[in-house]
């Protein structure tokens, strides 16, 4: 729909109204070009002839606005056996009638009134040979372009249709490209990718991916048949204009150079181009057909834009900013041409802006591609780092928490069990000896006059009494028995496996010896006393209904004159 120029491959010119084909030039399917007879038709009066480039608009030649004009040449063909000849007509936009010898070969929208037709079709011609006058007639009432501004083409009917299907095969290759790139930054973003920005180059490439299904040779409304194309016309420069207004802010945001220069113009253009989509829903027709400069004028500026954010040295990723830098010029360099080519040019190819805005964005793809391998190999690498430093730490908690474990359950002044440590290990001893049938006993001791100490030679001394005290306990017991501080100056002793009666000799040798040792020379402690309750678990009794006995023989004890053992 936006303007179209003959494609690549052999081209046989028309001169002086006549075009002679031999069997050698049918070897490939050629493109008609050359000088036509044209004249313009009106309502009231039919023009003059005149002698008009094609593919070309009339409009560029004749300056006068015709709606409706007729071309004629001569076409002097061999005779063909076992093959058909035929002509491919393209998607025009407009209405169309072709005429060999006056005999009606094909038709195409509503000449009478002007209706635009959209069918690219392939139009057999007389395989007898022979001289044939080709007439087109066309009326054009919707646009201000009107003409064989696209190429016909003849050849063989095989050859022909192997060359639309080999075109439909690179378009479909090309509106791979761009769904794939689409589809891969859906991906990124769903994925919550840091480099958000990249989801505007999945929205450009989509919005040119719609246009291509729109465009020759897919031209998907004409295969599904529809019959007003205004509406697909509309559609495809809205996408147009909506695809560079997608792609500014990727180029805004690729780079580390920022400014409020770039941002300005960055507003300014992304308004435009969608100021322009807007516009093309609602423009009539005859002005949205001439609109194609402005088209063409903003994906220049639009590329223009990015050479200046993206040059090198500017861009994130120095792997990408070649790849960015070079599809901006690529494209730069197509749209420039293609503008020339609306008056000045004749080029040997076709949509050359589409194709630009491909060069561009595929490159932006694998520039994004990379940046994503980079990303997830930063990633990986920290999540290695990570991975290592969480395991350090847990080790580092676990021993911490190994630590704090023991220190809940250990006396920081003596070092020894406390009393919750106490009733746990003794819960574990009594299920063991009464699993074995075997004795438990249980020890209550208590320093005499210990607050006397405290009060006489402070609470250092006190603290040494006590440590003093445990370290005699640890000396006189056994590996398997059990000695713990249960609070203050009282102490409890477990002996798994012990009568009372050896519970008690253990029992007196600890008050015998602290009584001595604390008293004679050199003792780093005042004199010292205990008092102990010794008893005997029975069967059936508890921990705590033990202890409860010894401290009530205990408290006998110092009743009875302290320093002496009850049981």
């Amino acid at each position: 729909m936006l303007p179209a120029f003959p494609a690549a491959g052999k081209a046989l010119p028309v001169a002086n109204g006549v075009l002679s084909v031999s069997h050698d030039d049918l070897s490939e399917p050629f493109t008609i070009t050359g000088n036509w007879k044209f004249r313009g038709l009106e309502s009231k009066e039919t023009k003059a002839w005149q002698v008009l480039p094609v593919p070309a608009a009339w409009n560029n030649y004749t300056g006068s606005p015709y709606f409706a004009g007729e071309y004629v040449f001569t076409l002097m063909l061999p005779r063909v056996k076992n093959k058909q000849l035929a002509l491919q007509i393209p998607h025009l936009n407009e209405a169309l009638e072709l005429y060999a010898n006056g005999e009606l070969l094909f038709s195409s929208g509503n000449i009478l009134n002007g209706e635009a037709g959209y069918s690219q079709s392939i139009v057999h011609l007389p395989s007898s040979g022979g001289i044939l006058e080709i007439r087109f007639r066309l009326h054009n009432s919707f646009f201000r372009s009107g003409g064989l501004f696209r190429p016909i083409v003849l050849g063989y009917e095989d050859d022909l249709r192997k060359k639309y299907v080999q075109d439909v095969i690179t378009e479909g290759m090309v509106l791979g490209a761009l769904l794939i790139i689409a589809l891969f930054n859906v991906f990124l973003l769903l994925n919550r990718f840091p480099q958000n920005y990249s989801v505007f180059l999945g929205l450009s490439s989509l919005f040119y991916a719609i246009r291509g299904m729109l465009s020759e040779p897919l031209c998907l409304p004409a295969f599904f048949g529809v019959a007003d194309i205004s509406f697909f016309y509309r559609l495809e420069y809205f996408v147009s204009y909506l695809g560079l207004a997608a792609i500014m802010p990727f180029l805004a945001n690729v780079t580390f150079w920022d400014s409020s220069l770039k941002r300005r113009i960055q507003k300014l253009l992304i308004t435009s181009y969608s100021v322009f989509a807007v516009f093309t829903l609602f423009l009539p027709l005859p002005f949205l057909s001439s609109s194609v400069y402005v088209f063409q004028l903003s994906g220049l500026s639009c590329m223009i834009f990015g050479l200046w954010v993206t040059f090198p040295g500017r861009v994130k990723n120095d792997e990408a900013s070649l790849l960015i830098f070079l599809g901006a010029i690529a494209f730069l360099v197509l749209v420039s041409l293609d503008i020339l080519a609306l008056d000045f040019l004749s080029l040997p190819f076709r949509n050359i802006t589409q194709f630009g805005m491909l060069i561009f964005i595929i490159p932006q793809g694998f520039a994004l591609s990379i940046r994503v391998s980079n990303a997830y190999k930063k990633a990986d690498v920290l999540s290695r780092e990570l991975e290592k430093e969480v395991a350090i730490q847990t080790r580092e908690l676990q021993k911490s928490n190994e630590k704090l474990k023991e220190l809940s359950l250990t006396d920081p002044l003596t070092g020894i069990k406390n009393r919750r440590s106490f009733y746990e290990q003794a819960e574990l001893n009594r299920v063991t000896c009464r699993q074995r049938n075997k004795p438990l006993s249980l020890m209550a001791l208590d320093l005499d006059l210990f607050k006397s100490i405290n009060d006489s030679y402070g609470h250092k001394t006190g603290d040494d009494a006590l440590c003093f005290f445990t370290d005699l306990c640890n000396s006189m017991i056994r590996q398997t028995d059990l000695v713990a501080r249960i609070g203050g100056e009282e102490f409890a002793i477990l002996l798994p496996f012990a009568g009372l009666e050896s519970a008690r000799e253990i029992a007196e040798r600890i008050r015998g010896e602290l009584e001595v040792r604390s008293a004679g020379p050199g003792s780093p402690v005042p004199p010292l006393t205990v008092s102990i309750g010794l008893v005997c678990l029975e069967k059936d009794e508890t921990i705590a209904e033990a202890i409860e006995r010894a401290d009530t023989l205990l408290y006998k004890a110092k009743e009875s004159g302290r320093n002496q053992v009850q049981s």
